[in-house]
């Protein structure tokens, strides 16, 4: 069973994707923030993480930077609803991550599911 780590600021999202995800034959882990998802990404295995770029604290950014330091590098799908996507948008690409890595919120469900299976192939 593939491990989705799915992090977000608002505890409300992280509940509904966590769950939709368990639905649909995931194994979800929940982060409530950027430290809390760089902790599990240091101590567990994940296939991929479902990332909010914008945090307090720590952002999906540095939570990124973290992820290049791994020696297991979980997938990337990254949500954000900020105003300001395009800047986001190229600090993903600074880092690696393509377009395609990039869901705009809100997202469907079905929609976020769709785009984890075709991360992985399936």
């Amino acid at each position: 069973m593939r491990r989705v780590l799915v992090v977000d600021d608002e505890p409300e999202i992280v509940e509904i994707l966590s769950r939709f995800l368990n639905f649909k034959g995931y194994f979800s882990l929940k982060a409530f923030g950027g430290r809390e998802a760089i902790d599990i990404l240091k101590t567990q295995e994940v296939d991929l993480i479902l990332l909010d770029i914008k945090m307090p604290q720590v952002d999906g950014i540095q939570v990124l930077r973290t992820i290049k330091d791994l020696d297991k590098k979980p997938k990337v799908l990254v949500m954000s609803g900020s105003l300001d996507l395009k800047r986001y948008v190229q600090k993903l690409k600074q880092l690696g991550y393509s377009e395609e890595n990039f869901l705009v919120k809100p997202v469907r469900l079905e929609e976020v599911v769709d785009k984890i299976d075709e991360i992985f192939g399936e």
